[in-house]
């Protein structure tokens, strides 16, 4: 197998390795495995998986750190240290049922 290209995959049903164990892969990744490619999981499909994994990927929330600087300008305007130091908002590429694993493809 020489050239062929690496990818990694997860294991996402028991039987052939560890739910969750990532390995590297050329070729077909059978029906065990599953391409660390980015993708959207459904989670009620691959539940083992899910409870692995979560939504560390692809959270629900994402929390964006306040710069020091602004929190310093904040206290400076109106008197009062901001408790939280990140500001959240809604994650656009969040999908309720689903999670998403991370991109491990070869890079060509």
């Amino acid at each position: 197998m020489s050239g062929a290209q690496i990818n990694y995959g997860i294991c996402a049903r028991e039987g052939v390795g560890r739910v969750g164990m990532v390995i590297p892969i050329a070729g077909d990744f059978g029906d065990n495995y599953l391409p660390l490619a980015g993708q959207h999981v459904s989670a009620s499909e691959y539940p083992e998986l899910f409870q692995v994994v979560g939504n560390r990927y692809c959270p629900p929330i994402i929390r964006d750190e306040v710069p020091a600087g602004m929190i310093e300008r904040i206290r400076r305007w109106v008197g009062l240290t901001p408790r939280k130091k990140y500001v959240e908002r809604d994650n656009p590429d969040y999908r309720r049922g689903f999670f998403r694993l991370p991109d491990m493809r070869a890079q060509s």
